[in-house]
């Protein structure tokens, strides 16, 4: 079955994306776009060499534009080919109940959050007090 350049273009991004330093460095040019090669390696705990081979899979997968000042290779950020995936592959996959549990967690995390933390024996401690309480 032959595949589209839509699915060799998605595939490009997920693999892009499935290395943890990747994503920094695209993170990193989201916030700071038209970094050089040195920059980039002052920014992140990654050698130059590293930052190099990770710029060139970017580019390869479309993630990362490039353009020359003078001597200094600037990179910069492309988020449609990301876009362009979410629409294609992550969107049709993403039901309002799936929503509806992402807001649940969500919702379920930020009350958990501001509880006080208790220690677990504390609340051993308080369950048990509780059940002695009902059986008297």
């Amino acid at each position: 079955m032959a595949r589209t350049a839509q699915q060799r273009s998605v595939d490009r991004v997920f693999r892009a994306l499935a290395h943890a330093g990747r994503r920094r460095l695209l993170t990193t040019l989201h916030g700071r776009a038209g970094l050089t090669l040195s920059e980039l390696a002052g920014l992140l705990p990654m050698s130059r060499q590293a930052v190099s081979q990770h710029l060139a899979l970017l580019e390869a997968a479309d993630l990362v534009a490039t353009r020359w000042s003078g001597r200094e290779k600037l990179h910069y950020l492309n988020a449609a080919p990301l876009a362009d995936t979410y629409v294609a592959w992550l969107a049709p996959l993403i039901t309002p109940e799936a929503m509806r549990l992402v807001a649940l967690r969500d919702r379920v995390e930020s009350e958990a959050a501001r509880e006080p933390a208790r220690p677990a024996r504390a609340r051993h401690v308080e369950r048990a007090g509780e059940a002695r309480k009902r059986r008297a």
